[in-house]
């Protein structure tokens, strides 16, 4: 749950923190921070991932998205970004479980992912005892400084898109 809280402090909502830095500057066109499935047994990769603006050089927009992550990972959210996540993610979880064909899919949802349907309520105990500090130790977990992020820019050539590698942060 926490590094799903920091995806989405830093991208879902024009207050969030890759849209008001990189967005609104005219840096990026888009920008998003995408944890791994929620739920997975095995979590993998978070996918962290910017459009450069026009005559943007990718290079900025790698280093501005970078920068905006570590700032989550050694700062933490604020209170207000923690109180938005929150409300945020339980109208989501409420509003999918209102019908029984949402309730029914959550669960199946649940059972599947995690291997029981108990996950659910799991999933919002956990949302509830969410504190600032869990979101800030699994940002610098995750976005760590020690070359675990990988980065690339895609670039698209004669109908044909290669990823050339760029670096790690």
């Amino acid at each position: 749950a926490s590094i799903e809280a920091a995806c989405a402090i830093l991208h879902g909502t024009r207050s969030a923190r890759l849209y008001t830095s990189l967005i609104m500057p005219g840096v990026a066109l888009a920008a998003q921070a995408v944890p791994a499935f929620p739920g997975d047994k095995h979590p993998c990769a978070t996918l962290l991932a910017a459009t450069p603006g026009a005559g943007v050089d990718p290079d900025i927009c790698s280093d501005a998205l970078a920068r905006e992550v570590l700032r989550l990972a050694a700062d933490g959210p604020t209170p207000a970004e923690m109180d938005r996540v929150h409300r945020a993610g339980l109208v989501s979880l409420y509003s999918s479980v209102r019908s029984n064909a949402g309730l029914a899919g959550a669960l199946a949802g649940a059972a599947a992912a995690k291997g029981t349907w108990r996950a659910l309520l799991d999933e919002v105990a956990a949302a509830d005892g969410l504190g600032r500090g869990d979101v800030e130790d699994a940002a610098g977990r995750v976005f760590a400084t020690d070359g675990n992020c990988t980065t690339g820019v895609v670039e698209a050539a004669a109908a044909r898109v290669t990823i050339a590698p760029a670096g790690t942060f």
